[in-house]
C-alpha cells in the first residue's frame, strides 16, 4: 500500500523558514541601507566641517598676512614713527597716515583699523564711533610676541559685532627690529565672516554650521540656520550638545547627540587652528533616516510579494501531492478489482478505469473527434468555465464563443493543423475564455492526435487546465519588475545630471576666473610701464611677483579647462597612425626642446583605433613630461615603443630624467598631484589626469614606474578593437 502522507507539516515547517530567511534578508538589506545613508551624511558632515575650517583658517591667515604686510617696516609704520616722533603734531604726516586708514576702510578690506603707540594705548582710528582701549591686552601680547594676536568677537558700545586682530608696528634698526607701535583691524562678523558660516554647499534642510567656545562654565553658540544669526549660551554640563563635545576635547564624527533645541542629530566637530573655538557641522538625524524609512517600506513590499508567491507555491504543490497520492490509491484499488476479475470483465473495468481517471480530475479533459465534435468532455469542464460538459456535447460551437476574441484565431490555427503521426503532441497553448458567469480566466490547453489500432486517424484527446493564479502571480511580478527598473533608470539619471551639473560648473568658475587676472596682468603691466620711474627696486620687485603669480593662475585655470574638455569629450574612432601621430606631436615640443641635446630613439608602433584627438594630448602629455624633467641631462634620453599584449595593445615613453619616488607612482594621476616642487619643475599637476581621463575613456589602462634620479617609464594600453559604441563628439 502507498503510504498516505502525513499532516501538511513539512510545507508549514519550509514556508517557516523561507519566512525567516526572507526576514533576515530584509533586516540585512535594511542595516545595509541605513549603514550606506549614515556614511554618506557622515561624509558629508565631515566635507563641510573641513571646508569651513579651511575657510576660517584662510580667513585669519589673509588678516595675519595683512598685518605682516602692513606692520613690517612699511610706509605705514614709518609715517606712524615720524608722527609720534614729532609729539603729533606733524598735520602732513598726519593727513597721510590717515589716508592710508581711509584706504583699508573704503577699499572694502576692513570696517575698522586703530592705530596704538608703543605704550599700548590707542592714539588714531578710522571705523568706530571713539577711540577705544579695551583691545589694550591684546596689543601688548602682540608686541610681546612680535606678531598678530587675534580679536575675538567683541562690541564698541552699541555698535556692531566685531572680530579682528592686532599686530605690531616694526622698523627695521641696528641690531634688529624696533617696535613703533600696533595695529588694529577689524571687520564686521554680520556681514564678513556669518556669510562663510551660513552657506551649505549640500541639499539639506536641516544642516547647520555652529561657532562655540568656552566661557566659565559655559559655552557661547554662534547659530547659523536653526535661528539665525544669533548666539545662544548653554552649560557645559549639556554633553549631548555636539559644539559641548567639541570643546570638551572630541573631534570627528558624533552620534546620539541632540542639538541646543533637544533634536536627534548626527554631527561633526572639528578645532578650529590658532582660535579658541571649534566648529560643529550637523544635521537632524530624522532627515537622514526619512530615505532610510522609505527605502525600508519599498524592501518590505517586495518580501511581502515574494512570501506570498512562496506560500501559493507551496500550497499547489501539497495539493499536486495530495492529487498524486489519490491517484496512486485510485490505480491500486483498480489494479485488484482487474486481478480479481475474470477475462470477461476486463473490458468494463477498463472502462471504469478511464472513467474515474476522467471524471475526478481537477482538469477539463475531452475527446474532439475528426468531425470537429466532442466524444467526450469530463465534468470537470463545469469547475473551470461553469459549463456543463452536456453544453458541449451538444453545441460543438460554444467552445468558440467563451474563448476571448484575440485568442480564437491562435486556437482555430492549432484545431486546423493537419493530424501526423510521426508528431502527435501539439505545443501547449495558453488562452483565455468567458466563464458562465462573465468571469475572465486563463486555461492552458494541452492537446496530441489519437489514433486507432488500425492506424486511422480517431481526432484528439485534451485537456484544458485553469492558470488564472500563476499567470496573476506572473504579471505581478512582471509589473513590480518594470517599476524596480524605471525607478533605477532615473536615479541613474538623476546622477548622469548631476555629474553633468558638477562639470558644467567647473568649466564655468574657470571661464570666470580668466578675466580678473588677465585684468591684473594688464594692470600690473600698465603700472610698471607708466610709474617705474617712480618705485623703487622693492616696489618693482613686487609688483613683479603679483604679475608672475597672476600668469601662474591663469595657467592653472587652462590647465583645469583642458581636463573639463577631457572629461566631456565624446570619441570619435578611427584607425589611428600612431607613428605619424607621435611625429607630429613630437614636433610640435621644438620650442620646449630648443637647443637641448635629446637622443630620441623611437620603434615603429602599431596602429590602433581612437579618437586622434584624444590621442595626440596624451603623446603631447607623456613627451612633454619626459622633455621637462630630462632637464639638465646630457644628454638626455627618450624612448619611444609599442607592442601588442596582453589582449590590449600598449605604447610607451621612457626618459633618463629626475624619475620619482616609487611609494606615489598611485598619486601621478590624480588631479594636481605633483611629486617635485614647483621651484624644481614648473607644471600644475594636471597633464596626467588629462592623459588616465582619455585612456579610460578608450577603455584601456595606464601604468607608471621609476626611482628617483633613475629616470621614468610611463605606458598606455589601448583596446585592440574599438570601444563599443562610439559617439559622436557633441563638443570640445
Amino acid at each position: 500500500m502507498t503510504e498516505r502522507p502525513s499532516a501538511p507539516l513539512l510545507p508549514w515547517a519550509i514556508f517557516a523558514a523561507f519566512t525567516v530567511a526572507l526576514a533576515l534578508v530584509g533586516l540585512y538589506l535594511y542595516q545595509a541601507i541605513r549603514d550606506t545613508r549614515h556614511a554618506e551624511v557622515e561624509a558629508g558632515l565631515k566635507a563641510i566641517a573641513d571646508l569651513k575650517t579651511d575657510q576660517l583658517a584662510s580667513w585669519l591667515a589673509d588678516r595675519r598676512d595683512d598685518l605682516g604686510y602692513l606692520g613690517k617696516d612699511s610706509l605705514l609704520g614709518r609715517d606712524f614713527d615720524a608722527w609720534l616722533r614729532h609729539g603729533g603734531q606733524d598735520a602732513g604726516r598726519l593727513a597721510t597716515i590717515r589716508r592710508h586708514m581711509e584706504t583699508l576702510v573704503m577699499a572694502g578690506i576692513y570696517d575698522r583699523v586703530i592705530l596704538y603707540d608703543a605704550g599700548g594705548q590707542p592714539r588714531l582710528e578710522r571705523g568706530g564711533s571713539e577711540v577705544m582701549a579695551e583691545h589694550e591686552a591684546a596689543v601688548r601680547e602682540a608686541m610681546r610676541l612680535g606678531q598678530p594676536v587675534l580679536v575675538d568677537f567683541h562690541r564698541d558700545g552699541n555698535g556692531p559685532i566685531m572680530v579682528g586682530m592686532v599686530g605690531p608696528l616694526t622698523m627695521a634698526a641696528n641690531g634688529g627690529d624696533r617696535i613703533v607701535g600696533a595695529l588694529y583691524v577689524g571687520q564686521r562678523t554680520e556681514t564678513r565672516l556669518f556669510p562663510l558660516l551660513r552657506k551649505w554647499p549640500l541639499p539639506s534642510q536641516s544642516g547647520e554650521t555652529v561657532l562655540a567656545r568656552r566661557e566659565g562654565d559655559q559655552a557661547l553658540l554662534i547659530l547659523t540656520r536653526k535661528d539665525p544669526p544669533m548666539s545662544r549660551r548653554i552649560p557645559l554640563s549639556s554633553q549631548d550638545v555636539p559644539a559641548v563635545r567639541a570643546l570638551r576635547g572630541e573631534s570627528g564624527f558624533m552620534e546620539n547627540a541632540r542639538d541646543y533645541h533637544g533634536d536627534p542629530v548626527l554631527a561633526y566637530g572639528l578645532k578650529v587652528p590658532g582660535t579658541p573655538w571649534v566648529q560643529v557641522a550637523k544635521q537632524d538625524q530624522s532627515e537622514g533616516d526619512a530615505s532610510v524609512h522609505r527605502a525600508a517600506w519599498q524592501v518590505a513590499g517586495v518580501l511581502t510579494l515574494l512570501l506570498a508567491g512562496a506560500g501559493g507555491t507551496l500550497g499547489f504543490w501539497w495539493r499536486a501531492r495530495e492529487s498524486r497520492y489519490r491517484h496512486r490509491i485510485l490505480k491500486q484499488e483498480l489494479n485488484q478489482a482487474v486481478a480479481a476479475q475474470e477475462a470477461a470483465e476486463a473490458l468494463a473495468a477498463s472502462d471504469e478505469n478511464y472513467r474515474i481517471l476522467a471524471e475526478y480530475s481537477p482538469d477539463w479533459a475531452h475527446w474532439l473527434g475528426p468531425d470537429q465534435r466532442y466524444r467526450y468532455v469530463s465534468p470537470g469542464c463545469e469547475s473551470v468555465c461553469g459549463y456543463p460538459a452536456a453544453d458541449f456535447l451538444a453545441d460543438p460551437g460554444l467552445m468558440a464563443r467563451i474563448l476571448h476574441p484575440e485568442d480564437l484565431p491562435t486556437w482555430k490555427a492549432d484545431l486546423e493543423e493537419t493530424p501526423d503521426p510521426l508528431h502527435p503532441a501539439h505545443a501547449p497553448l495558453a488562452l483565455r475564455i468567458r466563464t458562465r458567469a462573465g468571469e475572465e480566466r486563463w486555461i492552458e490547453h494541452v492537446c496530441r492526435d489519437v489514433y486507432g489500432s488500425d492506424g486511422q486517424y480517431r481526432g484528439r484527446r485534451g485537456s484544458y487546465r485553469d492558470i488564472t493564479a500563476a499567470r496573476q502571480l506572473e504579471q505581478e511580478r512582471a509589473q513590480y519588475r518594470r517599476q524596480l527598473e524605471a525607478e533605477v533608470d532615473a536615479r541613474t539619471a538623476d546622477l548622469k545630471a548631476s555629474n553633468g551639473d558638477l562639470e558644467a560648473f567647473a568649466y564655468s568658475v574657470s571661464h570666470d576666473l580668466r578675466a580678473p587676472l588677465r585684468a591684473i596682468d594688464g594692470f600690473v603691466a600698465i603700472l610698471l610701464e607708466d610709474y617705474a620711474p617712480s618705485l623703487d627696486a622693492e616696489g618693482r620687485r613686487l609688483f613683479g611677483i603679483v604679475q608672475e603669480n597672476a600668469r601662474k593662475m591663469g595657467g592653472l585655470i587652462d590647465d583645469i579647462l583642458a581636463f573639463s574638455r577631457a572629461s566631456r569629450l565624446a570619441l570619435e574612432v578611427a584607425t589611428v597612425d600612431m607613428n605619424a601621430l607621435m611625429d607630429e606631436a613630437w614636433a610640435g615640443l621644438a620650442e620646449a626642446r630648443g637647443k637641448r641635446a635629446i637622443e630620441f630613439r623611437r620603434a615603429d608602433l602599431p596602429p590602433v583605433a581612437g579618437d586622434p584627438r584624444a590621442l595626440r594630448q596624451i603623446w603631447q602629455n607623456l613627451l612633454g613630461n619626459a622633455v621637462k624633467f630630462s632637464r639638465g641631462r646630457e644628454p638626455a634620453v627618450i624612448e619611444v615603443g609599442g607592442e601588442a599584449k596582453d589582449g590590449l595593445i600598449w605604447y610607451w615613453v621612457r626618459d633618463n630624467g629626475a624619475g620619482f619616488n616609487p611609494d606615489y607612482a598611485a598619486k601621478l594621476f590624480g588631479l594636481f598631484q605633483r611629486l617635485h616642487s614647483q621651484d624644481e619643475f614648473e607644471g600644475t599637476g594636471v597633464g596626467l589626469a588629462v592623459v588616465k581621463r582619455f585612456v579610460d575613456k578608450h577603455g584601456g589602462r595606464v601604468e607608471a614606474e621609476g626611482a628617483l634620479d633613475a629616470g621614468a617609464s610611463f605606458r598606455f594600453g589601448l583596446p585592440e578593437t574599438s570601444p563599443n559604441p562610439f559617439e559622436k563628439r557633441s563638443d570640445l
